[in-house]
């Protein structure tokens, strides 16, 4: 898929609105994890390893209909928890996120930071 291809589509699930709300991690969930800041894949990939029940879920984070950033969530079995730290002010903005299910961490990890569709 190129980046424009990639971009049309998160464009169209973010209108349609076929995306995925996040819970932030707050403290209690988080127990002794502490999860690096800036880190989402490897604090997803950590937390992995010591919950193996849980599993990576790889996606785009929705900035809005056009912007959105590579991201990594923990799936619980009853919610998609968000354990990367984020400012309070971020936090409202970015609830939504358009989940890649099966993807391969190889294969995610070449996909660009941020989609930009400019239609």
């Amino acid at each position: 898929m190129t980046d424009y291809e990639l971009a049309k589509k998160l464009h169209l699930l973010a209108l349609a609105e076929s995306f995925s709300p996040l819970v932030l991690a707050n403290a209690s969930q988080l127990g002794n994890f502490i999860p690096t800041e800036n880190d989402c894949h490897g604090n997803v990939d950590r937390w992995v390893s010591l919950h193996p029940q849980q599993k990576a879920v790889r996606g785009y984070l929705i900035i809005n209909d056009c912007i959105f950033n590579k991201h990594s969530v923990v799936e619980t079995g009853t919610e998609l928890l968000d354990i990367t730290p984020r400012l309070t002010n971020d936090a409202k903005n970015l609830l939504r996120f358009i989940e890649f299910r099966n993807i391969d961490r190889g294969a995610f990890d070449l996909w660009p930071n941020q989609v930009i569709y400019s239609g």
